[in-house]
């Protein structure tokens, strides 16, 4: 028999997602070069056949080709359902933005209720087979999928398998708009929701729900009256975590736990995860097994339950993933079958992944299947220590590409956290049985729920305050993640290898004979791990600058090649958290802990609220080890620079107030002074103003950076006046001409018709204007003056609010 064959159906599977967007004519190129391939091998067989049967046995022979026939229709069909897929979210994705372009930010929209949840003051709809249309824009587009926010006090009773009409503002789940964002992309096609709609009026047109709607009407209202009784045995923080890990539903959960939970590395047991699901179905298959009846029906009523817990919980990948596996585990006590584990995720990874091509591009898919093959390779190991520690090492580089940060001391919490998980399990689902009809027996069990929460709590601060509980990465690149794995297959390998030595060495001296093999050498993970450190020590930086996308507000960052992190204002009125959201993602998908230098342009809140978030978050600054050791999963800023003003306005002192809290160094700049950095190829210098009363728009800051690579304009909210002094400043530093290098300019204030004169636009010849300005903003931001002057000269334009964050690097 062939071993493993689904792998190379699963590669069969990965070839039809990953060559789908280079077109019909590459799954052609593919298909022929097989069926060329497959004819050779079938030529040569019968030609020498003598030969090949002593290689191979005929059974072997004969899986072989029926193997090699298969592999190009699996290719052709996960191409085809791959493309499929695609076409139609990009068409009912486009139903939105259409309306996007037409100016609507209301819609009206018709569909069928297929799931109903409570969150923090919102009933919550998905609608499925939307139809909807403008608020002016009468014509009808089919739109797929949308979640709908009723608030609880408009009283509205919608139910499951109803037909409703809602009528509200529309957000679109859009790609993500700046680097390090979490893409919740694949999620939305997976579902098939692409818009959140918060309702104003909400009308039922049809109250007949048919039997798929009763049944869905019956997971719901178990779901609720489940969360009713969670709820009436827990407090809000427990009731929500237990809410999450047994109903899937997370709206309810606590922020800081769940931080705390993450960043120590048990963040999983909050999700229906593949634990959840192989707890509960392989502890009921055993109990009905062992106590209650035969193999047979004890496998028909586990499949029955598999299969509603999946439903109720809203099926997650990784339960799916788990699910599959117990269906494959079960069906092999059946027919009496060893179980593989890997030729068993490799199974789920093909049905999931037909199923949804999508979640190819997720993180959760992806962590939840290098886990189960970091269990699969630590099965050698019989020290649980050893186990524990391998799993935690083999994830880590995924974990370093999704969170951008891995908690070090994760494998110590999980030795204790995942035995309790299932005891936890049974005590949350019976507070909440037995929390809807008797709530004094659901505090008894829910008192041993409690103890265990309070342990996890307990660990999870304990390990979060060891030195370097959580380190930064970054986002590691493709030749790093390879040299890592590299690097942890050759010590796996000499590990077990090793232990193989002892074990027959002992078993040698039980023997009395000796052992003629030789002890395994270390030659491949020297190797390994120099290439590891070269790797790591030698991997080239860019100078770069990136526009990150906050809405109607301004937010950029400098990064240097000698590690120079200059940020120019971060704020926002539209959009709220763009401290932690935007720019705390993005410095940490960089490896940025601490800013070396954090500009403020002037003190409005489109320009300081993300700076005043990070400083409010981040621990008190004493050096830069000391922070590393202390990291918390917060970033944060060495030096604030403001501008120097005769009067200090409320929000200026708040920033001087929160910098001294946190002995963050206060730097004062104007016109005329330069910001030293580590590169000394790159300047920072202060184009305005002179002399400033206070600190606001006509007395913002300007900037110029000068790279060897690319010049900047960092304009803040000047207006032309303030222009005249920076064509001023120009003349006395001496800046006349770019030359061969690329120039960039910021526009000022978020291209307002009060920026941007066409004299200073003659002076410096940009090659690149961006604007930062938030969609649909009250403002009328950027002026069409504005845009007609830049487009008269040829610049190019990029505007936030329409393609999101722009990264200028060396080209």
């Amino acid at each position: 028999m062939i071993k493993r064959p689904m792998f190379a159906l699963l590669t069969a599977v990965l070839l039809g997602i990953l060559l789908n967007d280079l077109g019909i004519a590459a799954a052609v190129a593919v298909e022929c070069g097989w069926a060329l391939l497959v004819i050779l091998f079938f030529f040569l067989s019968e030609r020498f056949k003598v030969k090949f049967l002593k290689i191979f046995t005929p059974e072997w022979y004969v899986n072989l080709m029926i193997l090699l026939g298969l592999l190009p229709l699996v290719f052709a069909l996960s191409f085809a359902l791959t493309g499929y897929r695609e076409g139609v979210g990009a068409s009912q994705r486009e139903a939105y933005s259409v309306l996007y372009e037409k100016g609507e930010t209301h819609v009206i929209a018709e569909g069928e209720v297929v799931k109903v949840q409570k969150d923090k003051g919102y009933l919550v709809l998905k609608l499925d087979r939307c139809i909807i249309k403008g608020y002016n824009e009468f014509k009808e587009r089919e739109a797929g999928g949308c979640f709908i926010y009723i608030p609880e006090d408009k009283n509205e009773d919608p139910k499951c398998g109803n037909r409703v009409v809602v009528y509200g503002r529309y957000y679109f789940i859009e790609e993500p708009q700046n680097p390090g964002e979490y893409d919740l992309l694949p999620k939305c096609l997976k579902e098939n929701v692409h818009a959140r709609i918060f309702a104003k009026k909400v009308r039922i047109t049809d109250d007949r729900s048919g039997i798929g709607g009763y049944i869905r009407q019956f997971l719901c209202y178990i779901a609720m009256k489940f969360e009713e009784g969670i709820m009436k045995v827990f407090n809000e923080e427990d009731g929500g975590l237990l809410i999450a890990m047994i109903t899937g539903n997370r709206n309810f959960e606590d922020e800081e736990t769940v931080t705390l939970y993450r960043r120590t590395g048990i963040g999983h047991i909050l999700a229906i995860s593949g634990l959840h699901v192989s707890l509960l179905c392989m502890g009921l298959w055993t109990l009905l097994r062992r106590y209650f009846c035969g193999k047979y029906t004890a496998a028909v009523a586990t499949l029955v339950f598999l299969g509603f817990f999946l439903c109720f919980t809203g099926g997650s990948v990784s339960a799916v993933r788990a699910g599959i596996m117990c269906v494959v585990l079960i069906t092999g006590k059946l027919v009496r079958k060893h179980y593989d584990l890997l030729s068993s995720l490799a199974a789920a990874a093909c049905a999931i992944l037909l199923i949804w091509p999508g979640e190819l591009k997720d993180p959760a898919f992806i962590l939840s299947f290098t886990a189960i093959a970091a269990v699969h390779f630590s099965g050698k190991f019989d020290d649980k220590v050893l186990f524990g520690f391998f799993v935690t090492t083999f994830t880590m580089p995924v974990t370093a590409c999704i969170f951008y940060e891995i908690p070090i001391y994760s494998f110590i919490s999980n030795l204790i956290v995942i035995p309790l998980t299932g005891i936890l399990l049974g005590l949350g689902i019976l507070s909440g049985l037995f929390g809807i009809t008797v709530p004094a027996v659901g505090k008894i069990f829910g008192g041993g729920a409690f103890m265990i929460l309070r342990v996890f709590e307990g660990i999870s601060e304990f390990t979060s305050n060891l030195p370097f509980s959580c380190v930064l990465t970054g986002r590691p690149g493709v030749l790093t993640v390879v040299s890592i794995y590299a690097c942890i297959f050759a010590v796996y390998r000499w590990m077990v290898k090793q232990m193989e030595y002892k074990k027959d060495k002992r078993l040698a001296a039980r023997l009395k004979r000796a052992v003629y093999e030789k002890p395994p050498r270390a030659e491949g993970i020297v190797i390994a791990v120099v290439v590891l450190v070269l790797v790591l020590c030698f991997n080239p930086k860019e100078n770069s600058l990136t526009f990150l996308s906050v809405g109607q507000g301004d937010c950029s960052v400098f990064r240097s090649e000698d590690g120079d992190s200059v940020a120019f204002d971060c704020g926002s009125t539209s959009e709220t958290g763009v401290g932690e959201k935007v720019l705390g993602k993005y410095m940490k998908s960089e490896g940025i802990m601490l800013l070396d230098l954090a500009t403020v342009s002037h003190t409005d809140e489109d320009h300081i609220s993300g700076i005043m978030e990070i400083l409010e978050n981040m621990k008190a600054y004493r050096n830069e080890f000391d922070y590393r050791m202390r990291y918390d999963g917060n970033v944060g800023i060495k030096c604030l620079v403001l501008p120097e003003v005769r009067e200090k306005g409320e929000a200026y002192e708040r920033l001087e107030e929160l910098a001294a809290r946190k002995n963050v160094k206060l730097v004062y700049v104007r016109a005329g002074e330069e910001l030293s950095l580590k590169n000394e190829e790159c300047r920072l210098l202060c184009l305005a103003p002179v002399v400033a009363r206070s600190s606001e728009n006509e007395t913002s800051l300007v900037f110029l950076l000068d790279t060897p690579e690319f010049i900047a304009y960092m304009m803040g909210d000047a207006g032309k006046e303030e222009e005249k002094v920076v064509m001023r400043m120009l003349d006395q530093f001496g800046v006349r001409s770019a030359g061969s290098k690329r120039v960039i300019l910021k526009v000022g204030h978020h291209g307002s018709y009060s920026a941007t004169s066409p004299d200073f636009l003659d002076l410096i010849c940009p090659d690149l204007a961006v604007i930062s300005c938030g969609r649909g903003n009250p403002y009328g931001h950027p002026h069409r003056s504005v845009q007609e002057l830049l487009k008269e000269r040829g610049i190019e334009v990029h505007r936030t609010d329409r393609a999101g964050a722009k990264v200028v690097a060396e080209e």
